[in-house]
C-alpha cells in the first residue's frame, strides 16, 4: 500500500470511530406528553422597590418545632421513585470558571432550596420564599432580600 491508501484507510477508520462514539453518547429523545399555554404574562415593577425582609419575618416552617427540626417528618422513600426521563446523565461543557465568591442569603428553612441565575453584572438568588440580587463585582446586595411573592404583587 502506498501512503495515499494509508491516508484513505485511516480517514475511513476515523469516520467509523466518530460515528460509533456519537451513537454511544446520544441520549434517548423524550417527547412531551402535555403541551399547555401560559396562564398569562406580566412585567414587574423595579425589584429594588420591594420591601426588604428577614427570614425571621416568616412563620416557622412545618419541619421545625420550637426552633428544632420536627422529628415526625420522615424523608421520602427514594428507592421507589419512577425513572426521570429528563435526568441529566452527563455533564455539559464548561464554558467559564468561577471568578468571585460571596455569601448569599440566610434562611430558617431546612433544607434550603436555593436557585440562582446571572447576567453580565448581577446574580439573582432565590432561597425558599425570598430573593436577593447581588452585584457580581463586589457581592453587595442591590435588591432584597424580599418576599418572592412580592415580585408580581
Amino acid at each position: 500500500m502506498n501512503s495515499r491508501d494509508w491516508k484513505i484507510n485511516l480517514s475511513i477508520m476515523g469516520f467509523v470511530v466518530l460515528i460509533i462514539v456519537c451513537q454511544l453518547s446520544a441520549q434517548e429523545v423524550v417527547f412531551p406528553t402535555l403541551i399547555s399555554q401560559p396562564a398569562g404574562f406580566a412585567v414587574s415593577g423595579p425589584l429594588s422597590n420591594n420591601p426588604v425582609v428577614s427570614y425571621t419575618d416568616f412563620p416557622p416552617e412545618e419541619n421545625f418545632i420550637n426552633g428544632e427540626i420536627n422529628p415526625n417528618i420522615q424523608p421520602p422513600d427514594y428507592s421507589n421513585l419512577p425513572i426521570d426521563p429528563a435526568e441529566q446523565l452527563q455533564q455539559g461543557l464548561l464554558t467559564s470558571h468561577l471568578l468571585d465568591n460571596f455569601a448569599g442569603q440566610n434562611t430558617n428553612s431546612y433544607p434550603p432550596d436555593a436557585n440562582g441565575d446571572v447576567n453580565g453584572s448581577y446574580y439573582f438568588q432565590t432561597v425558599n420564599k425570598t430573593y436577593a440580587i447581588f452585584d457580581k463585582s463586589d457581592g453587595s446586595i442591590v435588591a432584597g432580600p424580599s418576599n418572592l411573592n412580592a415580585i408580581f404583587d
